[in-house]
């Protein structure tokens, strides 16, 4: 089985990393000072990671100056403690 996450730098909200894998396998891929995410109901469509954030509250957030009418995506994320 495989599934999405995002790696982030949890000071500022923006996306280092997209990963694929088997879950098993997410907590490798974080690195001091990083805090991962698990994509939870993931339609698997692109994540653009120069225009979102993960914002403080653990939700999807434009970047500022990110252009108008950016779809949100519609998978949750959810904090995964490593």
């Amino acid at each position: 089985m495989t599934a999405r996450a995002i790696v982030i730098d949890p000071l500022t909200g923006e996306i280092r990393r997209k990963i694929t894998a088997d879950p098993t396998l997410f907590a490798i891929q974080v690195g001091t000072g990083e805090s991962l995410f698990a994509l939870v109901d993931d339609d698997g469509l692109h994540i653009d990671d120069g225009n979102l954030l993960v914002s403080e509250m653990g939700e999807w957030e434009a970047k500022e100056g990110a252009p108008e009418g950016l779809t949100l995506p519609v998978a949750t994320i959810e904090y995964v403690a490593v």
